[in-house]
């Protein structure tokens, strides 16, 4: 049989533990000449440092060196001279630029050899293909990540006027059938 506990036993106290510092990740979707960095850059071993370098998330690593997202992005790839620019820009946003060393990611991508017109337009037929997200928005803005997943819905009233416009449509369309 099991002993019971009596009320006189007390319950081991519990070591304080101390609060885990969370990591501050850079916003935005990951430009692909970090990607590479990521994957092939060998500029951190474990995968906590490198969360801390390229101040991301672990699990973005972990996808990035598994092949499960930017499959598109491969060791032979070269990358425009925007491509690289877009990386550096993205890493001094670092919130511990410094403190972690991150200047070591921009040397790293300086060093990078720049594509050919010819191969800068077939990673780009191949990003196209592998419907890769460009980092900025077509008015040039950066764009969130997570892609396409997390549009907001339409309001009432923007609902109300696409309606309006293909009734209009309609309309036009039959009358031109009629006459």
């Amino acid at each position: 049989m099991t002993e019971a506990k009596t009320e006189t036993q007390a319950p081991e106290a519990k070591a304080a533990k101390e609060p885990v510092k969370k990591v501050d990740i850079i916003r935005g979707r990951m430009p692909v000449a970090m990607v590479y960095a990521v994957r092939f850059g060998n500029l951190a071993e474990a995968s906590a440092d490198k969360q801390r370098l390229f101040a991301t998330t672990v699990g973005k690593i972990y996808d990035i060196e598994k092949g499960r997202n930017f499959g598109y992005v491969t060791e032979d790839v070269k990358f425009t001279q925007e491509q690289i620019d877009e990386g550096i820009d993205w890493i001094e946003h670092h919130p511990e630029f410094k403190e972690q060393g991150a200047d070591k990611v921009v040397k790293y991508l300086k060093a990078l050899p720049i594509a050919s017109e010819e191969d800068a337009a077939k990673f780009e037929e191949l990003r196209k293909a592998s419907r890769g997200q460009n980092t900025k928005t077509k008015d040039g803005e950066t764009a969130d990540a997570g892609g396409g997943n997390r549009r907001k819905g339409k309001t009432k009233a923007e609902k109300q006027e696409d309606a309006d416009a293909e009734a209009a449509e309609t309309a036009d369309s039959a009358d031109d059938l009629l006459g």
